[in-house]
């Protein structure tokens, strides 16, 4: 017990550190929102609030879709007060509260919201409206909206962008989006940023190293987001006045046969005992270890299929340097991973 409670100490020092340089957190994990806000007794609800207390905006996300009916996290009457509760709380505090909803990535995703978008939003405000939430805008999350199709979605995201400017009058409203410093390239994938700023008071881009793609060099893994291209990234939001949602996830990348494919969230390697470290490699954003299977042992992937580990495969480990990343201008996404939750 004497070991424990120094490391714990450590943990939550730790902890303070990395999100005191966070101006806004994200909450995004379905499982552990069920799991604060579904409860009869508001001491998790409470608990949440007073750890939030640093930061200067939340955002809360509600569901992708219907986010009030049966089958979501705030169909149920408790879920519903518990929601009231937190944004009063927070509206006390003075601390913005953002409502995400509206989810979905690649085109086939995006087009089933869209052949929908106007009724899932009028459901969705009609229920904000009946539980009087106290809030400042809404957030929207639709991915890579020409991925996989042969046409541009473009103006369809304007029309969801519009309806939802003239539905939730008076309040902020804001879209996440995978922009980089190439106008062009972000027109192809669905964001005219221009066209995009007359219904968003902003966008807010995501930075997620693994998601910019990674390959081989000299055995080990590299990231197409470097620290100079994250540097150039970074400028480029900053000098446009976007607020970047940055993910500290770290994760395991799975190579078998010269080929790599990400298999696992994770922000615990708990295999030591079953391979053999062969690499190494320190960059400023992140820090990436080499493994070699002693035997054969097998992980839940995070599509929750079970992959067995060959001993003739590699395993590399990326773990990000948060602290590097983070800056007061910049969304922190996770607040559950930052607790020490699973992700998911």
């Amino acid at each position: 017990m004497k070991l424990i409670i120094p490391f714990i100490i450590l943990i939550l020092l730790f902890s303070f550190n990395m999100i005191t340089s966070a101006e806004g957190i994200i909450l995004a994990n379905n499982q552990e929102i069920i799991n604060i806000f579904r409860s009869y007794n508001k001491i998790n609800v409470k608990n949440l609030i007073e750890e939030l207390d640093q930061y200067e905006k939340i955002i809360l996300h509600l569901g992708a879709k219907y986010v009030f009916e049966k089958g979501n996290a705030f169909y149920y009457i408790t879920s519903q007060e518990n929601l009231k509760y937190f944004c009063d709380k927070l509206s006390e505090k003075n601390i913005k509260l953002y409502l995400w909803f509206l989810d979905s990535f690649g085109s086939q995703d995006f087009m089933e919201i869209y052949q929908d978008y106007k009724n899932i939003i009028d459901s969705n405000y009609k229920w904000i409206e009946k539980l009087d939430l106290k809030y400042e805008g809404i957030i929207i999350d639709l991915e890579w909206i020409n991925l996989n199709s042969k046409s541009f979605n473009n103006k369809k995201y304007l029309e969801i962008a519009k309806y939802l400017n003239n539905k939730f009058l008076n309040k902020e409203l804001y879209a996440f989006a995978p922009l980089i410093d190439n106008e062009n390239e972000n027109i192809k994938r669905g964001y005219n940023k221009k066209e995009v700023l007359k219904y968003l008071d902003n966008i807010i881009p995501m930075l997620y190293i693994k998601d910019g793609g990674y390959y081989l060099k000299d055995k080990r893994l590299s990231f197409y987001l470097d620290s100079n291209r994250i540097e150039d990234l970074k400028k480029y939001y900053f000098n446009n006045n976007f607020i970047p949602a940055i993910s500290i996830e770290d994760g395991i990348i799975l190579e078998r046969n010269n080929n790599l494919y990400f298999i696992k969230t994770t922000n615990d390697f708990k295999y030591l005992d079953k391979v053999k470290q062969v690499y190494k490699k320190e960059e400023y954003y992140n820090q990436i270890t080499g493994y070699k299977p002693l035997q054969e042992f097998s992980i839940e992937r995070n599509d929750s299929i079970i992959e067995t580990i060959k001993t003739n495969d590699t395993l590399h480990y990326y773990q990000l340097k948060t602290n590097n990343l983070l800056d007061n201008d910049i969304y922190l996404w996770e607040y559950f991973i930052l607790k020490g939750y699973k992700p998911e």
